[in-house]
Order: structure tokens, then C-alpha cells, then sequence
């Protein structure tokens, strides 16, 4: 059960990860098609 717990918290770190990128670049998408 340790294992799940780790992986559920893990999941919810890479989303608020996410989410705090789209925020800052104003677009995830605009990002991925747009590399420098």
C-alpha cells in the first residue's frame, strides 16, 4: 500500500506541475509547438 500511496502522490505532484507551467506560459500547447 506504501507503493500506491507513493504513486497517487507522485501523479498530483506532476499535475500541480503541470498546471503551475500552463500558468506561467499561458499555454501548455503553445509550448510543445513552439520549442526554443
Amino acid at each position: 500500500m506504501e507503493i500506491l500511496s507513493s504513486i497517487v502522490t507522485l501523479a498530483n505532484m506532476v499535475r500541480t506541475y503541470s498546471l503551475t507551467l500552463d500558468i506561467f506560459l499561458g499555454s501548455g500547447n503553445l509550448w510543445f509547438s513552439q520549442p526554443s
